[in-house]
């Protein structure tokens, strides 16, 4: 109950469309509506270019974008009363999020967690943001997207740093990451890490919310193979190759549907992938190795260095391939490679030869 008063005084107390109506009516004229056109805090709610206010001026781009630097600097260093409180309180909340957030995170300083802002909202809160002189755009420091914002106090050298890090990290160890191993291998919060890993162009993400380089097959698959490898990598088990072509359309992997057949053909020529039952394919890089029932069985045997029996034949065949216990026993009875040694025992006919000799 305490908590929702607490919300509920913070919706009535503040709303990003008044505190900037109130901000933009500390300036003049022409510089108020300069801002709101380039916000678009207008019925449309679009937002214009500086070339197309300076067209409706009749002044250069140059000429408009000085005016509303002019006009920020005023809303920095003469802040209404109410804007003054909004900062401070948006300052200790930034401050309880680990120091940076989201557009989406301010929001919710606002409304419930969750709800995406109205446009004029959201443009509002744009505007707050930047005439906060505590806070910076992440876009202002490292030239990447908008939408997260920072302490000002962190520099330039700083952030770039962090991305020629979390880069060394990613090459490395040559596979997706969780955030958080990712902040500890670069020994930074993971607050910060998250927002360079979301907004910095050369990262992506893999639909499980790990993060790696955006070239990464695995991170932004092009070709079928790397979509097969991307559902199987998903999957963490053996598949079907129907049901690979099916899951690479329900994934929305590709715009096209997936042909059962093209899939196959590229499972059978890749060597990421293995043959493992009638059908069905895995990983090599799970342990997996090529070949027929006769060859896992070979060199389960050349393994053991001793005959074995069936059953232990049987349980370490199926660890690499989904067959019927039949079809293992079927190949034990190729007498060229293999040779009953005992009462359900058998070894490789090789050895065995060799032995008699």
């Amino acid at each position: 109950m305490v908590d929702e008063s607490k919300n509920n005084a913070k919706e009535k107390r503040f709303s990003p469309f008044d505190l900037a109506v109130e901000a933009l009516g500390s300036l003049k004229e022409r510089e108020a509506e300069i801002m709101r056109l380039r916000l678009g805090l207008t019925q449309e709610g679009r937002r214009l270019t500086l070339e197309e206010i300076g067209r409706g001026f009749g002044i250069t781009r140059e000429r408009v974008r000085q005016l509303e630097e002019e006009a920020v600097r005023h809303l920095i260093q003469k802040p209404t009363r109410t804007l003054k409180q909004f900062l401070g309180e948006f300052r200790a909340f930034m401050r309880e999020k680990g120091g940076v957030i989201s557009l989406m995170d301010a929001w919710s300083f606002f409304r419930q967690a969750g709800q995406e802002p109205p446009l004029l909202e959201e443009s509002s809160l744009r505007l707050l943001l930047r005439i906060d002189p505590e806070v910076a755009s992440l876009k202002a420091l490292a030239g990447a997207d908008e939408g997260f914002y920072l302490p000002a106090v962190i520099s330039l050298d700083k952030i770039q740093e962090w991305i020629t890090q979390i880069k060394g990290v990613l090459e490395r160890e040559k596979t997706p990451l969780t955030s958080a191993e990712i902040a500890k291998r670069v020994g930074s919060k993971e607050e910060i890490i998250i927002a360079l890993l979301k907004v910095v162009g050369i990262f992506g993400s893999t639909r499980d919310g790990r993060f790696g380089l955006r070239e990464w097959s695995e991170i932004s698959p092009r070709r079928i193979r790397d979509k097969i490898y991307l559902v199987l990598k998903e999957a963490g088990r053996p598949l079907h190759f129907k049901k690979i072509a099916e899951s690479i359309s329900d994934a929305g992997l590709s715009k096209k549907p997936v042909l059962a057949r093209t899939v196959h053909n590229e499972l059978i020529y890749d060597k990421r992938f293995v043959l493992v039952g009638r059908g069905i394919y895995a990983l090599s890089e799970w342990g997996f190795k090529p070949g027929v029932v006769a060859d896992v069985i070979k060199g389960i045997l050349k393994r053991a260095g001793r005959p074995l029996k069936v059953s232990e034949i049987v349980e370490e065949v199926l660890k690499e391939r989904q067959v019927k216990r039949n079809t293992i026993v079927a190949n034990l009875q190729n007498r060229t490679l293999f040779k009953r040694v005992g009462k359900a025992m058998y070894g490789l006919a090789e050895l065995s030869s060799e032995m008699a000799k």
